[in-house]
């Protein structure tokens, strides 16, 4: 999903080869982060207004897909995934219920989901629970057009910038969120990630129904 293009894998490679080369590159890695996120809203607009036919999408795709040779990690915790993740959860009722886990074969991978959790900014986490629970009710097509305006409004919230300036540019590893603690957090501000931007006719995204069906 588009919030999540620039995940924890990234930031935890990106802060070793920061530590290792300077600040120097940490402020490219910046760049090259805002570039990328810019280059896909940009190709998001160009594929909008195309004329190009949906197969040729499916083809590349077919292309550029392979098997994986491994069986996926998170394939043996589906069942305490669905336990701890339900969708009717809170997010600090989802970090409360794997901080209470106590089967073995859970418990270690719990435990550190729990923890990562609360190093994150509370407003996105919501923002993400939220997401993921309207886009089960989405097509794919509203699901794009839902996430465009969230990438904008991460921007302007200010705790992406916030993150990056924590593991990359100036590696405190101590973010200091918009609020700190879900506790704290304002149902208002959560909700504008959600409103509209455009209206349906001048949405960037609007004709991806017409043009991939």
């Amino acid at each position: 999903m588009a919030t999540s293009a620039i995940g924890p894998g990234f930031l935890t490679q990106t802060a070793v080869f920061t530590q290792q080369l300077g600040a120097s590159f940490g402020f490219v890695i910046l760049i090259s982060v805002i570039l990328d996120i810019i280059a896909q809203l940009n190709i998001w607009r160009i594929i909008a207004v195309a004329d190009k036919p949906a197969q040729d999408i499916a083809a590349l795709i077919d292309a550029m897909a392979t098997n994986p040779s491994e069986t996926a990690t998170l394939v043996p915790l589906q069942s305490a995934i669905g336990d701890h993740f339900a969708p009717q959860k809170t997010v600090a009722e989802m970090i409360a219920s794997l901080e209470q886990e106590s089967r073995p074969a859970f418990q270690n991978w719990a435990m550190k989901s729990a923890a990562l959790l609360k190093t994150r900014s509370p407003t996105l986490l919501e923002v993400t629970r939220r997401q993921l629970n309207r886009g089960g009710k989405m097509t794919l097509a509203e699901c794009f057009r839902m996430e465009l305006g969230i990438v904008y409004h991460c921007f302007e919230h200010g705790d992406l910038m916030e993150g990056i300036r924590a593991v990359i540019l100036d590696k405190d590893n101590n973010p200091r969120w918009n609020p700190p603690t879900l506790a704290a957090l304002d149902a208002d501000v959560v909700s504008a990630f959600f409103t509209p931007r455009w209206d349906a006719d001048s949405h960037p995204l609007a004709n991806l129904e017409r043009l991939f069906g």
